[in-house]
């Protein structure tokens, strides 16, 4: 099978890489075989995969239980050899630094009284801190119950004037309704009133409303 024309190609700009170099005094292109430079190109895309490399090559590949307990073996070494190594330090500078001290026998006696003083002002300041973030808390506790109350108070007498606004409405609507009510005063007002209109409902309808028939009412 032939070469196609973009491998050609490339090896063809390969091969005049390799033999052409530049003159940047002159600004021109001369061959100098003592300047030439070997260039490793990057295999294109297109020429594909190498026909030895087995696709189990490129798979990864997990530690067994074997490698783990054996580098699970040399860390825990590790760690110790750098524990003691810094014990090691620790105690040299402990014992360069008690060499190097110039104090007393008498001030290397234990203060105790010295010590209960230090330890109460310390503990007398961390309750003062705690008391004040306590009190902190405890203030913005009340300000938020307080709030929550107003808040529910408000809506409470908000719902109440929605209320009375309604029931305002129905009496209105009830007095006004209360004017056609027939009462002792207008019975016979109404009873003649009822006589000289009156209201036929014999009559039947269609799906749209529309009246198809009526019959003529007999008192």
């Amino acid at each position: 099978m032939g070469m196609s024309a973009a491998c050609r190609q490339h090896m063809r700009l390969k091969q005049i890489l390799k033999s052409v170099c530049f003159a940047g005094e002159q600004g021109s292109i001369r061959v100098n075989p003592s300047c030439l430079i070997s260039v490793r190109f990057r295999k294109p895309k297109f020429l594909g995969r190498a026909p030895s490399k087995e696709p189990s090559y490129f798979a990864k590949k997990h530690p067994t239980e074997k490698d783990v307990e054996s580098n699970t073996a040399l860390y825990r070494n590790y760690n110790a050899i750098l524990k003691s190594l810094v014990c090691g330090f620790q105690e040299d500078l402990l014992r360069k630094q008690q060499l190097e001290a110039t104090i007393t026998s008498n001030e290397l006696k234990w203060d105790e009284e010295g010590h209960h003083r230090k330890c109460m002002s310390y503990n007398e300041a961390e309750n003062e801190k705690l008391r004040t973030v306590r009190m902190e808390r405890i203030q913005d506790e009340i300000t938020a119950r307080q709030k929550f109350e107003q808040t529910k108070v408000e809506e409470k007498e908000k719902e109440a004037e929605i209320l009375k606004g309604e029931l305002r409405k129905q009496v209105e609507k009830v007095i006004e309704e209360s004017k056609d009510w027939i009462t002792l005063e207008n019975l016979e007002e109404k009873i003649t009133e009822a006589i000289d209109n009156p209201i036929n409902f014999n009559f039947c309808v269609d799906e749209k409303g529309v009246i198809i028939k009526r019959t003529a009412q007999v008192l």
